[in-house]
């Protein structure tokens, strides 16, 4: 992962009333991850640039690191 995005944590995130579910969302997705896993279930992020996608997917990752559960992050920006 890029330097630049460990930076990324949900503690860090700012929610407001357009990304609270998102962020929810993804929080849920890392609590539960091993089960998605076994159950093959992803998830997949999209909308217009800037609204914090990546950002979102980095805090993701960064969580399941502090887990201990191996993570490949890039962006393709």
């Amino acid at each position: 992962m890029d330097v630049n995005f460990r930076k990324c944590t949900f503690e860090n995130w700012e929610t407001d009333e357009h990304n609270e579910k998102l962020y929810k969302i993804d929080i849920r997705y890392c609590e539960k991850c091993e089960k998605m896993k076994r159950n093959n279930i992803g998830l997949l992020l999209y909308g217009p640039s800037g609204t914090g996608k990546s950002y979102l997917s980095f805090c993701g990752a960064n969580r399941l690191l502090q887990n201990f559960v191996p993570v490949i992050a890039i962006s393709i920006i």
